[in-house]
């Protein structure tokens, strides 16, 4: 019995001996660590010191907005941003969220904000290009939309040269302004608007009307009176559209009701015939 107590006291001894140790080396490493902890605090404080200093400094006010291309915003907006920003301390712009009021507005694309020290705030943006109009229902009014699909103006007739996309399955019941198009037929037309205004074609065949249908397939509405069916890649049948050309100067061409373009094989089908 008296082994098994001086066993049990000497384990004991070699716990307090290590717990004891392990103190030990805390404190050390404490006591070399603990100058640099010190040193970090006073320096943060430094820091925040300074900035609260430069903060409430009223020479960083702000004394001027400037916005690059100057013609891509309206004097009154330009005016609502000076009276919102002059006279603020420049460091307590917060500036992506500056970026992000900006691009609340349907007209603008793309906004960033930046400090120009001492008082300017520059702001950089592009603005969205009109693509073309759209209409939702047959009777309904026309939205000015751009090519990601935003509606800019709402129009009650359009203009007798403007293209109009006819979108009477997308399930949007009218135009407004800030309403974003997001189907996939409606971004294949427009890269293929962009894509055809990029050829010598669109000049001498112009599109008077985009027709979508409820699966997706574009037809286009020549402007001298033809059908066009495009299918859902219409970007991809632009090159069989220029092979048209001579067809299309024909003196036959009246008799035509629509060409078929969705296939490799074209089809052109004549007026008065069965499909």
């Amino acid at each position: 019995m008296a082994k098994k107590k001086k066993i049990r006291r000497s384990v004991r001894g070699k716990g307090l001996a290590g717990l004891g140790g392990l103190l030990t080396g805390f404190l050390r490493m404490t006591a070399r660590v603990f100058p640099w902890l010190l040193a970090a605090f006073a320096v943060a404080a430094l820091f925040l010191a300074v900035r609260s200093a430069l903060m409430a400094d009223t020479s960083f006010g702000i004394q001027q907005v400037t916005v690059t291309p100057p013609q891509d915003i309206s004097t009154a907006k330009r005016q609502a941003l000076e009276t919102r920003y002059l006279g603020k301390n420049i460091l307590r712009i917060d500036l992506a969220k500056a970026a992000e009021d900006l691009e609340q507005d349907p007209e603008i694309e793309w906004a960033h904000v930046r400090r120009d020290f001492p008082s300017t705030l520059s702001i950089h943006i592009r603005r969205r290009v009109p693509m073309a109009l759209i209409r939702f229902s047959p009777r309904g009014e026309y939205g000015l939309v751009s090519e990601d699909g935003m509606i800019l103006e709402v129009l009650a007739q359009p203009n007798a040269k403007d293209l109009v996309i006819e979108a009477f399955s997308l399930g949007i019941p009218k135009p407004a302004i800030g309403i974003r198009v997001k189907s996939t037929a409606f971004r294949e037309t427009a890269r293929f608007i962009k894509a055809y205004w990029k050829k010598s074609l669109s000049e001498v065949e112009p599109i008077s009307v985009l027709s979508l249908d409820p699966l997706g397939n574009v037809s286009a509405v020549l402007a001298k009176g033809l059908v066009v069916r495009l299918g859902r890649k219409p970007s991809g049948r632009i090159e069989a559209m220029e092979k048209l050309v001579p067809l299309l100067a024909d003196e036959n061409r009246e008799a035509i009701e629509y060409v078929d373009l969705q296939f490799d094989d074209v089809v052109i089908k004549p007026k008065g015939t069965k499909r």
